[in-house]
């Protein structure tokens, strides 16, 4: 599907929220603790938080609405 629709291979990890509080319960990024460590952090605290790992991919949190009348 992805070569139909013309789409890029990816590896990153896209983590979709319908609540903009609930980024509020990410750590900050002086509280992070991961086995290895994000070489970059983004994020405006309401609408995305990003953490990029060199050479690894990039995990995002991004608040979205749902764009269909039954999303789940």
């Amino acid at each position: 599907m992805m070569i139909q629709i013309g789409h890029r291979e990816s590896h990153d990890i896209d983590i979709f929220l319908d609540d903009p509080q609930l980024l509020g319960h990410r750590p900050s990024k002086s509280h992070l603790h991961f086995e290895t460590m994000p070489s970059d952090y983004l994020g405006d605290g309401l609408r995305f938080q990003k953490f990029a790992f060199e050479d690894v991919g990039e995990i995002d949190f991004i608040v979205a609405g749902a764009l269909t009348t039954k999303p789940f």
